[in-house]
């Protein structure tokens, strides 16, 4: 049988290709791992599901459904079972994008952008190694979030936050890197014991944060500015 996948959006004509049902890639054989590279991939909705790492080398879209990314299946280490973003790759999901990856964790080597309509979910640590946007509620509809489960760790990157509310934790330590994080859909923001407005920052998560400096506003208004 299939041991690994590699996925490669080329068609007739040299054409991104489009997958119109929902898609699941298993490669949970031992040591199996799958890989997105050339042009970009379209599916309606993806779940792809590997023992041993996903590496996405193109830019990687939903259209109507979730995006689901699963790195370790078995949740044993297997060498890599990490989700590796590399080339400067984008992940757009049109409903939930939902990264799992217990070992390995995930990291980019460049510049990161990952969006989806509704939640981004992020169960296992991120490592930044260039500036990154997590964009959540991408729609502007008000309803999707940041959720974290993992720490997510940078050496001096910046990190842009965009969500109608944000749920985390674990940590997000970017040392000396600026973290911003933004409202949408014109919501305002509670931070510390205020449960007023939707987009809630608590006591709890403002702990989580340690950046050298961090922006809080909304994403169609001005900003406000507190330096760490």
């Amino acid at each position: 049988g299939i041991r690994d996948y590699k996925v490669t959006g080329v068609q007739t004509c040299a054409l991104p290709i489009y997958i119109a049902s929902k898609v699941t890639l298993d490669a949970t054989g031992n040591g199996a791992s799958i890989t997105f590279k050339s042009l970009a991939s379209n599916f309606s909705s993806l779940e792809a599901i590997a023992d041993d790492g996903i590496t996405v080398q193109s830019d990687l879209n939903t259209t109507v459904g979730d995006l689901k990314l699963e790195a370790d299946a078995d949740n044993t280490s297997d060498g890599f079972d990490q989700i590796l973003v590399e080339n400067g790759a984008s992940i757009l999901s049109a409903n939930d994008l939902i990264l799992d990856a217990t070992s390995g964790g995930m990291s980019a080597t460049d510049t990161l952008v990952m969006e989806a309509n509704e939640n981004v979910i992020i169960n296992d640590p991120l490592s930044l190694f260039a500036n990154t946007t997590l964009y959540a509620d991408k729609d502007d509809d008000g309803s999707g979030s940041l959720v974290t489960s993992g720490d997510v760790t940078g050496d001096g990157q910046d990190l842009t936050i965009y969500g109608s509310d944000i749920n985390l934790s674990n940590s997000i330590d970017l040392g000396t890197g600026t973290l911003s994080l933004f409202a949408t859909n014109s919501h305002n923001i509670s931070i510390g014991t205020s449960t007023t407005n939707t987009y809630q920052l608590s006591n709890d998560e403002l702990a989580l944060l340690d950046a050298g400096d961090l922006f809080i506003g909304s994403a169609d208004s001005g900003d406000r500015k507190s330096t760490r």
